[in-house]
């Protein structure tokens, strides 16, 4: 099987939101067998402990998940910003995807994954604006 820009587009679009489901699903699965035994009274105690302080294992969670995404960041926004460059061929009004060339620009699959990757932009924004913001208010709790 030969690999195409859709096999590498599919994988890198499905990695940053699949590996933290592997991330929080033990959580879950604790939370539900403790709250479901009776040995808590709330469904986020296990989570969040007492007087609303995070637990490790999810402060371990989230710790994985923003590592998970700044190492897959570079090459996620490559991939989906690469959806949208197209090149103008030989033939008048024909156009082909600069990141593979065997796909050409606005048929319905072009289309297709235009619109995958138009959904995965707030992905592609979030992860610095969210970083920015918590060195911003640890900033502002350190003065």
């Amino acid at each position: 099987i030969e690999w195409t820009f859709l096999h590498s587009f599919m994988l890198q679009s499905a990695l940053p939101l699949m590996l933290p489901l592997l991330y929080f699903s033990p959580l879950l699965v604790h939370a539900s067998k403790l709250y479901l035994s009776g040995n808590t009274s709330h469904w986020s105690e296990p989570f969040f402990g007492h007087k609303a302080t995070k637990s490790r294992e999810w402060n371990h969670a989230v710790l994985k998940c923003v590592r998970l995404q700044i190492i897959c960041y570079q090459s996620f926004t490559q991939t989906v910003l690469a959806t949208f460059k197209c090149t103008e061929s030989s033939e008048p009004g024909i156009q082909y995807l600069d990141a593979d060339p065997n796909y050409r620009c606005w048929t319905a699959e072009h289309i297709g994954l235009v619109c995958l990757a138009s959904l995965m932009l707030p992905l592609i924004l979030g992860l610095p604006i969210s970083l920015m913001t918590v060195v911003l208010r640890a900033a502002k709790e350190k003065t």
